[in-house]
């Protein structure tokens, strides 16, 4: 869905507002924060009900290309069990990262539909069973409403792909039966950060700081860079299939942080990074507990492509010392032991949101591909592979 950005390049400028180029690109993008509840309805696993639950999630997204896209990641905040004993349950959203195209761009006092997708997922569980957890293709249509910096929505949620079978205890299972289909309602704010340096541009005023800071060597020099980044593991998940069949073949990941210490090299219009995060990956089910855990401290090194209206992707090479291990107990007692450090390179691509080049601070996309982390256990291989997602990383150049 990151793709989806880019075909907005051909939108006809006679569908934006009638402003000026310099406003036009303080414009282009707003941040927004708040929330919405996801509506799911009733399911089954076997002859266990899971009753309809409603789930608030946290919102942190932008709108882009003057109302016409959003960006968006939604979290799922606390939620408790239903029921008790074998049949309680619990089903929640895990968090989904989405794009969305809005026909008509959202502007005050106007209803704009829309269409998207992007990668949702749904946890759940049946007793003592693990929390099933698998990320799966979602298609999305609604419409928003905005007055002032308020935006009020709802929408449709259809999350595509097979529904797994549940592991009822260590050697049966039963077919999961639970709504591909969820609705939602939601509220969220907006903030401008940008559009108050038009009048500088305007004045000239930003251009000549700018040929100071680069006169003096000080637009290029250090970052400091921190995000909360979502991991998720793309490897083949045969180790937990065929040893643990009780268990998520990928369980889930927690929200990480994502630290940075970097350098911008302003003639290059490029950026050397040094990455820290700590994923961890735990799943329980029936007396058994999993641990996977990975350590990663990465040299990324990209290059931005174009500068659209402030909108700046980038894309590079990244190579990183990684710390794998994993922990088992079945019942209390140790089963596994094992760890592994490896030097594996991956991608790093995403955007800026960049309204100067002299900005002192900016907000950043981080996704990054690491492949080829296998950890080998006994005679067998649990890979952790992982997809890391970083939506919003507030980044800071301190000699500006």
């Amino acid at each position: 869905m990151r793709i989806l950005g880019l075909l907005f390049l051909a939108l006809p400028l006679g569908a934006q507002a009638r402003v000026d180029s310099t406003e036009r690109r303080f414009r282009f993008a707003e941040t927004f924060v708040g929330g919405d509840v996801h509506a799911i309805g009733e399911g089954r696993i076997g002859d266990a009900t899971l009753p309809f639950r409603a789930a608030p999630r946290l919102v942190i997204g932008g709108l882009h290309f003057w109302g016409h896209a959003d960006f968006a990641v939604a979290i799922p905040l606390g939620f408790a069990e239903r029921g008790s004993g074998d049949t309680r349950s619990r089903v929640t959203p895990g968090v989904e990262t989405r794009g969305r195209y809005f026909p008509i761009a959202v502007r005050d006092g106007a209803l704009s539909p829309f269409v998207g997708g992007g990668l949702g997922t749904l946890s759940v569980s049946l007793g003592d069973g693990a929390r099933e957890f698998r990320p799966r293709p979602i298609v999305q249509a609604g419409a928003v409403w905005r007055t002032g910096r308020t935006l009020a929505e709802a929408g449709w949620t259809y999350r595509t792909g097979s529904t797994p079978s549940y592991a009822t205890s260590r050697s049966t299972f039963a077919q999961a039966e639970i709504p591909r289909s969820a609705f939602h309602l939601g509220l969220t704010r907006t903030f401008e950060t940008t559009l108050g340096a038009a009048a500088s541009v305007r004045s000239g005023a930003n251009a000549r700081r700018m040929a100071a800071l680069r006169e003096s060597g000080r637009l290029s020099g250090p970052s400091l860079a921190i995000g909360l980044s979502s991991p998720i593991l793309v490897g083949d998940g045969r180790y937990n299939e065929v040893l643990r069949p009780w268990l998520p073949p990928r369980p889930r990941g927690t929200p990480m942080l994502d630290l940075g210490v970097g350098w911008y090299f302003d003639g290059a219009d490029a950026h050397v990074n040094l990455a820290y995060r700590q994923a961890r990956f735990d799943v329980a089910g029936y007396d058994f507990e999993q641990r996977n855990r990975r350590r990663s401290v990465a040299l990324e090194a990209y290059k931005f492509l174009f500068d659209y209206h402030g909108f700046v992707p980038f894309i590079g090479p990244v190579v990183s010392q990684e710390w794998l291990s994993m922990q088992e107990r079945d019942r209390g007692v140790a089963v596994t032991d094992a760890s592994r450090r490896m030097v594996r390179a991956g991608l790093t691509f995403g955007w800026d949101i960049r309204p100067t080049r002299d900005a002192p601070w900016i907000l950043r996309t981080n996704l990054r591909y690491l492949p080829n982390l296998a950890l080998p256990v006994g005679g067998n291989v649990q890979r952790l592979d992982q997809f890391e997602f970083n939506f919003i990383q507030f980044v800071w150049y301190p000699r500006r």
